[in-house]
């Protein structure tokens, strides 16, 4: 073989090849993702904050304890003020004679006491005012109460319900964003796997272009080709190799694309990743009218579409309750008081109560049309999701499809390009051809390779939407290991 430069510069290019690289399945892939997705912890902690929300709300079911201190200090004592004719009144009434023997008495009374007014003395006794204290001017007092809510017209119940659903809602929200990373992943995964095959297609081009370019050389220089047919050979390995570096570069730009969903260190990266997992194609695919059949019971974006409706009627019940009374019984304990005597207030009191709302400024009436209508919303909402995952179903089996129409005449296209390049190969070495009609022919069989490997690419980033759609992106990997119903590419 004639030297010449372009082996020295395919070689220092060719070098990363030989770096140490770590080998990753698909299969792999996805747990690393499951482990490190700041999505997916995310996904999680909403979760985590939702069954808090429902622990907040069922706290309404039990007991509201607290303790309370109040001081006091008023502008003066506090104390009872009446007079003694006042006082005397009930037993003037009790006893009517009273008043009468009173009369008869007050003249002997003043016979054997000469001197005095017996009379007048009564009238000043009877005009005198008496004050009792009641509370000292400053007073205060810690006690501890009791409140238990027995009946609340059924809002407990409803935001019990309410927390049930929000911890679904949540949990769709993280199904829904698994399936999301899954198609991500999948896609990014694939990528590389694509761009590794085009690299490897890129490199086989390469090397028979470069002996082409050797044996126009070597055909030149026994003069039975001139130098333009050398000049195209050389030409069209030159182009191999720029086609090969952008290969490379693209390869590069896919592998940080895919460290990045993996969420790996830095340090992992320096080793580039092999991607093990095939293309392949699933033989027993069902029928279109199957996923489509899968929507309403799996899909998790409709069924987290009929959680929000749930949460929506139980909170109109909510509103519908205010129309009840609230009930409760509550019980206090006055544990230190100061200066509050103890028959002004009593130690301790137990009792019940209600509250009921008879009139609210129609808070309630509006907040059960709110609730209608947010209900309306959704039931429109979830027939737009359904129609545009219908028509999404339509857009990816059509791909699906046409993959798989298109592979049988690509690997007919193969066949006759690696036929056609033999015979354009040793029509050249007998000078019974142009080394245009051999690059012709090379070019050729590196593009329909390259669309085989498109086609494939095709159809698994489309299966794995579609399997998405219907809320099953965990099938794609048993799709993929089933030998018995699995095309695998054939490189």
């Amino acid at each position: 073989m004639i030297k010449h430069p372009i082996i020295p510069v395919l070689l220092l290019f060719l070098a990363p090849v030989f770096l140490s690289a770590q080998e990753m399945s698909l299969h792999n892939a996805l747990d690393i993702m499951q482990q490190n997705s700041n999505v997916m912890k995310q996904a999680g902690k909403t979760i985590e904050i939702a069954k808090a929300e429902k622990q907040k709300l069922n706290s309404a079911w039990y007991p509201f304890v607290t303790a309370t201190g109040t001081y006091l200090h008023f502008s003066n004592d506090i104390q009872a003020k009446e007079s003694m004719q006042e006082l005397l009144k009930p037993f003037e009434e009790s006893v009517p004679e009273l008043a009468a023997i009173a009369e008869k008495l007050i003249p002997i009374l003043e016979q054997y006491l000469p001197g005095m007014d017996i009379a007048g003395m009564i009238s000043r006794f009877n005009g005198t005012a008496f004050s009792f204290p009641l509370l000292d001017q400053n007073v205060s007092t810690i006690d501890a109460a009791i409140t238990w809510p027995v009946f609340t017209g059924g809002k407990r119940i409803y935001a019990n319900r309410i927390g049930k659903s929000m911890i679904s809602s949540a949990e769709l929200l993280r199904q829904i964003a698994g399936d999301n990373q899954t198609v991500l992943l999948i896609e990014r995964y694939y990528s590389v796997k694509l761009l590794q095959e085009i690299v490897r297609v890129q490199e086989q081009n390469l090397s028979t272009l470069e002996q082409l370019y050797n044996n126009a050389l070597k055909l030149m220089q026994t003069g039975m080709i001139n130098k333009a047919e050398m000049l195209v050979a050389k030409v069209a390995a030159q182009q191999a190799v720029r086609e090969l570096e952008s290969a490379r570069q693209n390869d590069t730009v896919a592998q940080i694309a895919l460290f990045n969903i993996l969420n790996m260190d830095q340090a992992d990266t320096t080793a580039p990743i092999v991607c093990t997992s095939p293309f392949f194609m699933y033989r027993n695919l069902p029928g279109k009218a199957y996923f489509k059949s899968l929507l309403n019971g799996i899909n998790p974006q409709l069924k987290l579409i009929e959680q929000q409706q749930e949460i929506t009627l139980n909170q109109k019940k909510i509103a519908a309750s205010a129309y009840l009374p609230d009930i409760a019984v509550f019980g206090k304990q006055t544990i230190y008081s100061y200066r509050i005597p103890g028959n002004l207030s009593p130690r301790t009191v137990i009792g019940a109560g209600f509250v009921w709302n008879l009139f609210d400024g129609l808070n309630r009436e509006k907040s059960i049309k709110i609730a209608n209508k947010e209900y309306e919303n959704l039931e429109l909402g979830k027939a737009q999701a359904l129609n545009d995952l219908n028509l999404l179903i339509d857009k990816l089996y059509s791909q699906i499809t046409d993959a798989v129409n298109n592979l049988a005449t690509i690997n007919t296209s193969i066949e006759l390009a690696k036929e056609l390049v033999k015979i354009r190969e040793k029509s050249f070495s007998e000078g019974m051809a142009t080394s245009w009609d051999v690059v012709n022919a090379q070019t050729t069989l590196a593009k329909v390779n390259i669309a085989a490997i498109m086609v494939y690419f095709q159809y698994d980033t489309a299966l794995a939407g579609l399997l998405a759609v219907c809320g099953n992106s965990n099938l794609f990997t048993g799709y993929m290991q089933d030998p018995q119903n699995t095309i695998v590419y054939n490189n």
